[in-house]
């Protein structure tokens, strides 16, 4: 059904958000290592400090992006599972002690 399509479709899509988080992941490694190459004392200071910039903001995405792959993924694999199941229960409740919320599947 529509339910696996969409699936297949956000589990895709967040395995390419994470082999995207791997390339800024290589790009954080090259910026550091083209600073390491020279050394911070040998390394001009303007370029140091660009190239450290550069790296910080390519590891700060590469984590972005690689939090929301998963999560998109993970998503995706729930929709898969849950498209699988031949008898989707959803139960909760509110009380005084607070809330609580369940989901039987059956396959």
């Amino acid at each position: 059904g529509a339910l696996w399509w969409a699936g297949w479709a956000m589990a895709g899509a967040g395995a390419a958000v994470l082999g995207a988080s791997g390339y800024y992941g290589l790009r954080y490694e090259t910026k550091k290592g083209a600073i390491d190459a020279d050394g911070y004392l040998t390394t001009p200071l303007p370029k140091a400090l660009r190239l450290q910039r550069e790296a910080n903001d390519a590891r700060g995405t590469g984590i972005l992006l690689a939090i929301v792959g998963s999560a998109v993924a993970v998503a995706g694999g729930t929709l898969l599972v849950v498209e699988l199941a031949t008898d989707v229960e959803v139960s909760y409740g509110l009380g005084p002690g607070g809330a609580a919320a369940g989901l039987r599947l059956a396959f």
